[in-house]
């Protein structure tokens, strides 16, 4: 089995570092395979071909790079599915923010032994300072569940997966273009999946950690953060709901979920304090997403100069 260990980046050259020393210390995995790891750089200046270049000569697998000039999620995403599809059976993706444990690809290719499924999905925690509020840590807590090993689960993100590529295939799957910059794009690839027939199991074991700096420890970048969340799920229901029935759903689930946050914050902050009033917050972020993504509204999160 030929395994693919892919990782977008942009500009994170010292996470980058990090994530290849991690990498050079995973366990080897049970199952007979031979794994290789594919940097494909969205950078148009090239920023991390001389990290690649410097690591390969003592690297203990088989390290590539690729430069993908023209910008976009969906564009660099895309460009790692028709590399796997020409040199790996499975396809395993990480971003550049994340450090993975030691036993993290055992994980993912146990499971996806166990359960046959099409892809499988790691919890991301985030690195925090031990000093980080305890809102930050519940406000983070929330956006991934967390679910029982081996247990399907109903979505997916590419930050810490594991695809088989005939699965894609056999769908014609990829990601869309017109989310290049608003992000979403994996939960509308995953969901794709699933409406494929396909199956996404979850992998309680394969840690893969988040770096949070101190730029997003802030409460504006958390509300900005679920409002992408709840525009990303608007704007998949668009792209999959064939009736208006569950679009006037979603439509009422974000109306509700922006009302009982409005009427609910002040009691919540007075009884709670101010971990109550972050996720009330939080909330109302996230059904405001939802409202404007069913609207034709799509939040360019990622939207960068040259």
């Amino acid at each position: 089995m030929r395994v693919c260990i892919a990782i977008p980046t942009f500009r994170r050259e010292p996470y980058l570092r990090a994530l290849l020393a991690k990498l050079a210390g995973l366990t080897p995995p049970s199952v007979a395979c031979t794994i290789a790891v594919v940097i494909v750089d969205n950078d148009p200046r090239a920023g991390a071909r001389a990290i690649v270049a410097a690591a390969q000569p003592t690297f203990p697998l088989a390290l590539d790079y690729r430069l993908v000039a023209e910008p976009g999620l969906s564009t660099v995403r895309n460009v790692v599915l028709d590399y796997a599809r020409h040199n790996a059976d499975v396809l395993v993706m990480l971003d550049d923010d994340e450090l993975p444990e030691p036993q993290w690809l055992n994980e993912l290719l146990r499971i996806a032994e166990e359960t046959g499924a099409d892809a499988v999905v790691g919890p991301v925690p985030a690195i925090l300072p031990e000093r980080a509020p305890r809102w930050i840590r519940d406000a983070r807590d929330r956006e991934l569940p967390r679910f029982e090993d081996g247990a399907l689960v109903a979505d997916g993100w590419c930050g810490n997966c594991l695809i088989r590529v005939p699965s894609i295939l056999a769908a014609g799957l990829t990601f869309d273009p017109s989310l290049n910059f608003a992000g979403g794009e994996d939960q509308l690839f995953f969901r794709k999946l699933l409406a494929h027939g396909g199956t996404i199991a979850y992998a309680k074991y394969a840690t893969a950690w988040e770096i949070f700096p101190p730029a997003r420890q802030s409460l504006g970048f958390l509300l900005k953060r679920s409002f992408r969340r709840g525009n990303s799920l608007a704007v998949c229901d668009l792209r999959l709901q064939k009736n208006s029935r569950g679009l006037a759903l979603r439509a009422l689930k974000g109306i509700a979920i922006v009302a009982l946050g409005l009427l609910g914050l002040v009691p919540l902050t007075l009884v709670r304090g101010v971990t109550a009033a972050v996720g009330t917050s939080s909330e109302i972020a996230r059904g405001a997403g939802m409202l404007a993504g069913l609207i034709g509204v799509s939040y360019q999160a990622y939207r960068r100069g040259v």
